[in-house]
């Protein structure tokens, strides 16, 4: 909180945040939060939900609940109320704020304008820990709350505030892309507003048409993105440096990046910085990342996540798996469920499950031990999406599976379901029950999945339909 209010206090006029629902400067930014955080003190000690898009009260929202002591919980607008309930079950969040008029049962909803009726209230005597929560897709069909420390967060912002060559801009606009539901979106939000930059975001519906994205990524210098969204923006021709001339640095996480992805940006973009990102959601958005240069595409097939030089955290690759442990690391997940948490020493650790190799002092990524996988930067369990489906009514069997590229991107999400229903019912009830992220883009109805001679469901055969 420190290093945003002494960013916001040294050029209060200039902008902070700037989005389709307006635009907000630094000062006022920081009067809304402290303001908002006063009464949030007042109100509770609870977890808080944000329920927004990119509309500046969401920043100011989040904000005020860090200054407040409070975790806050970001979700999307189009969460579906079942799916909101589970949230705020597992968080223990008793207040939700909106500016969208929701509902979530057992919650008190209000608007930033409901909270002077607490004015009059006393303040607790300690602030909580937790700086947020973020909610993953989790293999029970429920999801897993993910814990971080106010500790976890201000290690992260200093790593990416020291991190070259972001650490030599001032006073840039820096693109955001991600939802804030989505830990990539710590990185921008955080660079931005302690590296006395202006956030500048687009919203959902501007995602949706990448040409009106342009004029967002238009205003920058730095653009925090997923590999899939600029390989969408690659596909047209304005995406070129004639006509985006600021764009000089794009810093990549949340999944898989390409060498030929790269190779285009840099034929785009001559002299463009990229930066290849890595770290999991338990461990405060990104634990490393290498600067990829026209000579690192050229050599290898395979892009280094991670140099040792500028690890957040200490990283190591036992038996093949890259473990986390350090000032980056979370507690362990809410309710304590099964995961890769472990303390050690009094230190906290985390076995991440993806597959790795350190080599010439670089980290290098190279994939899944489990059946998880990255979409559109999201991490999601095949077997949550599997458990909501089983849940609709006249199911008798599923299996979900991410069907991808020759470079091992997941293009799109496929569902086979053993049914009496058609795909449309399938798809309708899924709406009621899962973010859109998660339902899957192809719903075949299947007679009956195939059946390897284990007796399991034989992926590889669906993979091949």
């Amino acid at each position: 909180t420190e290093l945003i209010t002494t960013a916001c206090a040294e050029a209060p006029d200039r902008a902070a945040y700037r989005s389709s629902g307006g635009e907000i400067s630094r000062g006022e930014l920081l009067r809304g939060a402290e303001e908002a955080a006063r009464l949030l003190r007042r109100q509770g000690v609870s977890p808080v939900i944000v329920c927004g898009d990119k509309e500046p009260s969401v920043v100011i929202s989040m904000l005020a609940c860090l200054f407040a002591g409070r975790a806050y919980v970001p979700v999307r607008p189009d969460t579906p109320p079942a799916r909101l309930r589970r949230t705020a079950e597992l968080t223990g969040a008793g207040l939700a704020l909106s500016e969208r008029g929701i509902s979530i049962e057992g919650v008190e909803c209000l608007s930033q304008s409901d909270l002077p009726r607490f004015a009059g209230r006393e303040e607790p005597d300690q602030p909580g820990d937790t700086a947020y929560i973020i909610s993953t897709s989790g293999s029970t069909g429920d999801p897993k709350g993910v814990p971080i420390s106010v500790g976890n967060l201000e290690n992260f912002v200093r790593w990416i505030l020291a991190l070259e060559p972001l650490r030599d801009f001032e006073n840039v606009c820096v693109f955001n892309q991600a939802s804030f539901s989505f830990d990539l979106s710590v990185a921008d939000l955080y660079y931005a507003l302690c590296g006395g930059h202006t956030l500048v975001a687009a919203d959902s519906d501007v995602l949706a048409d990448p040409v009106r994205a342009f004029d967002a990524l238009g205003q920058c210098a730095v653009a925090v993105m997923t590999p899939t969204f600029a390989r969408l923006c690659l596909l047209y021709d304005r995406f070129r440096a004639e006509h985006l001339p600021l764009l000089r640095c794009i810093y990549f996480c949340g999944e898989r990046l390409d060498a030929g992805t790269v190779r285009k940006l840099f034929a785009a973009f001559p002299g463009l910085e990229v930066i290849n990102a890595y770290g999991p959601t338990e461990a405060a958005s990104a634990v490393c990342a290498a600067r990829i240069t026209p000579e690192t595409v050229r050599d290898t097939a395979v892009l280094p996540v991670g140099d040792a030089a500028n690890f957040a955290t200490e990283i190591s690759v036992e038996d093949g798996e890259i473990v986390l442990r350090g000032k980056s690391v979370f507690g362990g997940y809410l309710g304590a469920p099964a995961g890769g948490s472990f303390r050690e020493n009094g230190v906290n650790g985390f076995r991440t499950g993806d597959l790795g190799r350190i080599e010439n002092g670089m980290l290098y990524c190279l994939g899944r031990r489990d059946r998880q996988i990255k979409y559109k930067g999201y991490r999601i369990e095949p077997e949550d999406i599997e458990t909501n489906i089983a849940r609709l009514d006249g199911v008798r069997g599923c299996a979900v599976i991410g069907k991808k590229n020759a470079d091992g991107t997941v293009r799109l999400l496929k569902a086979f379901v053993e049914t009496d229903a058609d795909a449309q019912e399938i798809r309708a009830g899924l709406e009621k029950l899962l973010p859109g992220y998660m339902i899957p883009k192809s719903i075949i109805v299947i007679d009956e999945l195939p059946v390897n001679a284990n007796g399991k469901i034989d992926r590889r055969e669906l993979e091949k339909l």
